[in-house]
């Protein structure tokens, strides 16, 4: 493949796709990933009294303030730029791991918070997941199995 910049010298000014280098945030940021896709979780499972909503409240304001001041431009936070943290550092995707990328295909392992398992049956799961909208109309349904592999199996 061509590099772009050398048939168009001015292709990152108008339109070109960025070139996104992978981020290296520290430590903490894939502590802090998994505590806040527990917090997600958390929000939309929880049915604690308005008291405790209240503060839980009060903590989530703390911190979008904590962190307001460090907000970057697109491209230049680590979300989506960590190719070693699950979901590729993003808050917004499920956690997953590419564990092989080649021209035939990908592969990769995601890990989902509240599964709906409809039935279980040995080492079979049979899984549905559904996407609906805020007024609760049905957008996408999945159906799956998903099968346990015994020791020493691929």
């Amino acid at each position: 493949m061509t590099d772009p910049n050398l048939v168009d010298p001015d292709y990152a000014r108008h339109g070109g796709f960025p070139q996104f280098e992978p981020a290296r945030p520290g430590p903490g940021f894939g502590r802090f990933l998994t505590a806040m896709r527990r917090a997600q979780d958390l929000a939309v499972s929880a049915d604690p009294d308005r008291q405790t909503w209240d503060a839980a409240a009060d903590r989530v304001e703390e911190l979008v303030a904590l962190l307001a001041p460090f907000e970057a431009a697109e491209g230049a936070g680590p979300a989506n730029r960590v190719p070693g943290l699950p979901g590729a550092g993003s808050l917004l995707m499920p956690p997953y791991h590419v564990s092989e990328f080649t021209a035939d295909g990908v592969e990769l392992t995601a890990q989902f918070s509240r599964g709906w398992l409809r039935e279980a049956e040995g080492r079979k799961a049979f899984v549905n997941a559904e996407l609906t909208d805020p007024d609760g109309t049905l957008l996408a349904e999945a159906n799956g199995l998903m099968v346990r592999l015994l020791p020493g199996q691929p």
